[in-house]
């Protein structure tokens, strides 16, 4: 028999569709512009992107699967929240491609993240932010940040925002509405050489 929750009027985690899910990724976009200022670590930003992209959802069916009936009904997690103190280490497998992936311990993953964070503030201000060293830095900060797994579910609905974000604090987004000709231009010049590769033809 299934457990019986309070939460149960609420969309589980992988039917958070229809009209909820665009309206929750524009706002959650907006945040992600707007709190891209150094004073907002990675940790804080990932979780109002994450409360915001997945807004109510019913997490005790999602925890009773993983845990149990009865861990599920005393747990308290919602969207925002990490998953600290769970003591199941998450498992995906693909089973096409016979790949398995264990996720970090929760722990773990939370000092994956100050990592992250540190190494952000770090180089956010060092490297070019037209240069193709600005956007490696932007995708190995948001690939190493699925890969942590931080949160029970909803990971790869943060992840778009987030690259927006790191975006964002490097002067990568909104600046063509300033009018700010030398950074169109350097990000013309920056980009007008890369091709698409070539398709190799058969003999």
């Amino acid at each position: 028999n299934e457990a019986t929750f309070t939460t149960d009027h609420l969309p589980n985690v992988d039917t958070y569709r229809a009209q909820q899910i665009p309206y929750a990724y524009i706002s959650a976009f907006e945040i992600a512009i707007n709190n891209s200022s150094d004073e907002n670590s990675l940790t804080n930003t990932m979780q109002r992107l994450h409360a915001d992209a997945l807004g109510e959802v019913n997490w005790k069916k999602t925890i009773a699967e993983l845990e149990g009936a009865e861990y599920a009904t005393n747990s308290n997690y919602q969207s925002g929240d990490l998953r600290r103190g769970m003591p199941t280490r998450l498992t995906f497998a693909y089973a096409a491609k016979g790949v398995v992936y264990d996720a970090p311990m929760p722990e773990q993953s939370i000092e994956i993240l100050g990592d992250l964070d540190a190494l952000l503030n770090k180089q956010v201000s060092l490297i070019k932010k037209t240069s193709d060293d600005y956007f490696d830095l932007a995708a190995t900060i948001s690939i190493v940040t699925f890969l942590s797994h931080p949160f029970l579910g909803g990971n790869k609905r943060v992840i778009r925002p987030l690259i927006t974000n790191i975006l964002t604090r490097g002067g990568l987004v909104g600046r063509w509405l300033e009018g700010d000709e030398k950074f169109i231009n350097d990000f013309k010049e920056t980009w007008s050489n890369q091709q698409p590769p070539r398709q190799s033809r058969g003999v």
